[in-house]
């Protein structure tokens, strides 16, 4: 099976659904545990959006499965200072999705504002 897709999205629709995402945090008023979860999950798929924009835009293989994703976020020269930082969003979100651990806070979520906030600079600049 082929773990790359090209041409499936654009660029333009991964930073749409990324600003969606953003929105979608926004209106969130972390109240609870479950909205404190989802607003972390959900600024993972941001910086997600993000990479996939980058990699669309740059043409070639795009990754489409999450271990694929690290790796070539991890080559890519422009995209390796953010590696740290995507994976401990990504991190973040799987543990509030699978291992569901109440472990996270209001302040939890603004520090990975921040580290969004990171990524989205570094692909803002990689970008063409």
């Amino acid at each position: 099976m082929n773990a790359h897709l090209p041409g499936k999205t654009t660029s333009e629709q991964h930073l749409d659904k990324a600003d969606a995402n953003e929105t979608f945090v926004l209106g969130l008023g972390l109240k609870n545990q479950a909205e404190i979860d989802w607003a972390i999950t959900a600024l993972f798929y941001c910086a997600l959006h993000h990479v996939q924009a980058y990699f669309v835009k740059m043409g070639g293989d795009v990754p489409v499965r999450h271990a694929h994703r690290d790796r070539a976020i991890r080559r890519d020269k422009k995209l390796k200072p953010i590696y740290r930082n995507y994976l401990r969003l990504k991190d973040r979100s799987r543990i509030v999705r699978y291992d569901l651990l109440p472990i996270f806070d209001k302040e939890e979520v603004a520090k990975m504002w921040e580290v969004l906030t990171r990524i989205k600079s570094v692909v803002k600049d990689a970008l063409p």
